[in-house]
Formats: C-alpha cells, sequence, structure tokens
C-alpha cells in the first residue's frame, strides 16, 4: 500500500475562522446601519427623475420640429439632426431637444429610458428583496395569481432558482405590484406583445431559452436583457449624482445586495413577520443567516426598546394603580391607568399536570422551595417580580436556544 501524501493545509489556518465570521457580520450589519437612513433620499432622487424625464418626453412628443416648449420654468426646442432623419426609415423617429438658454443638446428618449429602468430597479429591489440574478430572470411568466375561497386574489411572483437551486413564490405587495404593472404596460404599448429574447448566463456560460423577460429594453435595431453589472452601474451613477447634493452620498454606493439586507431587516424582521418566514421569503435556507442578515440597532427595533422603557419609567408620574395584585400561581394582571397602557401581555395559567411525589427526595425538594420561592408567603419580606426565582435552563438546552 503506497504512503498517503498529508494535507498541504495545515490545522493552524482553519483557528479564528468563527472570528472572522463575526467581524464579517458587523461589517455588514455597519453597512446596512449607514445605508438604511438614506434609502428616503435615494428613492426620492430616481422618483423625481423618473418624473421629470417622462414630462419632458410628453411635451416634446407633442410639438413638431422647431417649437419650443416649457417644463419646470425652463424653455426647450425641438430638435431633429440630419442623422436622426436618415434613420427614419428604418427606425423610430427620437427625440431630441435644445435648451434654449444653455444650448445643449438632450436626447430625450434616452434620458427617460435610463430613468425609468433605473426607478424600476429600485422600486423592485427594495420592495421585493430578491437577487441581483433572480431580478435580470424575472418574465412575464412569473407572474401568477393565487384565489382565495372567498374569492380574494393574490398576485404572486414566482423566483426562479438561482443561488440556492431552489424556486420560491412570494406575494406581492400593492407598490411591487404597480411597479410590475409599469413595466408590463410599458412592453406592450400599442397592443404588441412582450419580446421574447435569450438571456446569457454569465455563471453557467450558457443562453438561455427564448423568454417575455421584463427587464429588457431596445437598444438599436435588437432588444437585450439588462445584466447585472448594467443595474449595478446605474446605482452607482445615481448615488454619484446624488453626492452632489446630499453629503452623506459622498464616497458612498449602494449595491443590488444592500437592498435585501435593508428589507430583511426592517420590512421583514422588524416588522413582526417570524423570522422562518422571513428565511423563506428571502429564500435562506439556513435561518441563522437571515439572523445575520438583521441589523441589530435597526431604528424599529430601537423604537420599541424606547416606547417599551418609557412605559415602564412612565409609573413614577401616575396615580396610583388600581392593578389587582400577582397571583401566588404566576398569572400577571393588567394595569387600568389612563396615563400609558402597560405593554406586558397576561401570562397563561399553568397546565395542570399531575406529579409525583412519592420519593423522599421530592418531597424534601418541594417543601423547600415552595417556602423560599412564594412571594404571598408571610414571612418573605421583599417582594419579588413574577419569575424572578423561575429555574434557568441549562446551557444548550431547548428553551436558551429558542429565547436567543
Amino acid at each position: 500500500m503506497g504512503a498517503i501524501a498529508p494535507c498541504p493545509v495545515s490545522p493552524a489556518e482553519f483557528r479564528g475562522g468563527g472570528q472572522r465570521r463575526r467581524r464579517i457580520e458587523e461589517r455588514s450589519a455597519d453597512r446596512t446601519r449607514v445605508r438604511q437612513p438614506l434609502l428616503p433620499a435615494l428613492v426620492a432622487h430616481v422618483e423625481d427623475r423618473h418624473q421629470h424625464a417622462k414630462q419632458l418626453l410628453d411635451q416634446a412628443s407633442a410639438v413638431a420640429e422647431g417649437d419650443t416648449f416649457t417644463v419646470v420654468g425652463r424653455v426647450y426646442r425641438r430638435y431633429l439632426s440630419p442623422m436622426d432623419c436618415k434613420r427614419t426609415r428604418h427606425e423610430t423617429r427620437p427625440v431630441r431637444a435644445v435648451g434654449v438658454a444653455t444650448g445643449e443638446v438632450i436626447h430625450i428618449s434616452t434620458l427617460e429610458d435610463n430613468a425609468f429602468w433605473e426607478w424600476a430597479i429600485v422600486e423592485t429591489l427594495r420592495h421585493s428583496g430578491v437577487r441581483i440574478e433572480e431580478l435580470a430572470e424575472l418574465s412575464h411568466l412569473s407572474i401568477r395569481q393565487y384565489e382565495r375561497p372567498n374569492g380574494e386574489i393574490i398576485v404572486l411572483l414566482v423566483i426562479a432558482p438561482s443561488k440556492t437551486d431552489r424556486e420560491r413564490v412570494i406575494p406581492m405587495s400593492t407598490e411591487l405590484f404597480h411597479i410590475i404593472a409599469q413595466i408590463v404596460r410599458r412592453h406592450t404599448q400599442g397592443g404588441q406583445p412582450i419580446a421574447m429574447v435569450s438571456r446569457f448566463d454569465a455563471h453557467d456560460k450558457v443562453w438561455s431559452i427564448p423568454l417575455p423577460f421584463l427587464f429588457q429594453r431596445q437598444r438599436g435595431t435588437s432588444r437585450h436583457v439588462i445584466t447585472p453589472s448594467t443595474m449595478a452601474l446605474m446605482l452607482r451613477r445615481r448615488c454619484a449624482a446624488l453626492a452632489e447634493q446630499h453629503p452623506g452620498f459622498r464616497g458612498l454606493a449602494f449595491t443590488p445586495h444592500d437592498f435585501r439586507r435593508i428589507v430583511s431587516a426592517t420590512e421583514l424582521i422588524n416588522s413582526g413577520l417570524p423570522i422562518h418566514i422571513g428565511a423563506a421569503l428571502l429564500g435562506h435556507l439556513n435561518i441563522q443567516t437571515t439572523r445575520a442578515a438583521t441589523s441589530p440597532s435597526s431604528t424599529t427595533t430601537w423604537s420599541a426598546t424606547t416606547s417599551s422603557t418609557f412605559s415602564i419609567g412612565a409609573t413614577t408620574d401616575r396615580p396610583p394603580s388600581t392593578a389587582t395584585p400577582v397571583a401566588p400561581n404566576g398569572a400577571s394582571s393588567r394595569s387600568t391607568s389612563t396615563n400609558a397602557e402597560s405593554s406586558w401581555a397576561p401570562a397563561p395559567a399553568p397546565t395542570a399536570r399531575r406529579v409525583s411525589t412519592n420519593t423522599p427526595a421530592s418531597a424534601a425538594r418541594c417543601s423547600t422551595s415552595t417556602r423560599r420561592c412564594w412571594t404571598g408567603s408571610p414571612s418573605s419580606k421583599k417582594t419579588s417580580m413574577p419569575g424572578a426565582h423561575a429555574r434557568r435552563p441549562k446551557t444548550g438546552s431547548a428553551r436558551s436556544k429558542a429565547s436567543t
């Protein structure tokens, strides 16, 4: 039998793996905390840019060549270059305009097209939380509907298998449905169906079958699916343009995956949705991945903690409460004060269960613990909170793991 070569990777190189993983999670959480307050500014920027470009296109399309029109106090003149006149024989006539004050030629058709897709990408990412590859693979066939027994119709979005090689279905909110409807309406102008195009997968190095992809646009005489790298470039350009007005965007840019982290931290987990359902909607196979993506210092978490603290601390300024004293069986009561409402919910009554105490050891343990822990005993001099003497679960038990 031949000799076995030793492993070239020494065990020392594996040391500190948990610490490195924690540092990565800390940097990811810090990145989310920095970008989460800036998201409304980015959303407002792309929305305003889209509305302005759409208004420019509508006003320019309504006038003839050489005529002037005014948008937001600025005067423009419809312009058609000699090259555009030659292209009109085979292509759609582009819309251009010249600023009367500056003399700058603006390609309004291209400006409106870029503004629309930048708005659609940002809104779809922040309302769905999908990966960038999953966003590029969305097609008209991904839209499904489900009718409940009561007649209510729920619109669903089918996410194609990508990273985890598993398909998932997510319900569309009103905002997400509005964005998808705008994209479909843009592709079906004039009663034509969505064009069937092929998409090149940069990871598998293969071309897909022709599908009615949603994120496709016209480039010259053909249509192409917007690539993930182009989507990331659009986001960087918007952040760079916004940095001139907003100091928080200086030296900072959003990536497509930042929206996914913000969605997992705010829209799913901190809104009260169970973490295992959030993991299923985000496509995480391991629930710890969803837990790590949740920002520990998000606004919702801090506000909930602060409100509970103020509710408890406000008892010093309130009149004497008429709450019923805590019963010895551990069931809590509810305060009837009018100034503040307690956030503590009444605990369920303990389940009656027969336990055998015939053994000497159990009888001695019950007698000593009952005298020591019952807060209603006359020998007790201090009033303790309910559950103060509750037995702590052992480390690694199911209860301790659930609490963490």
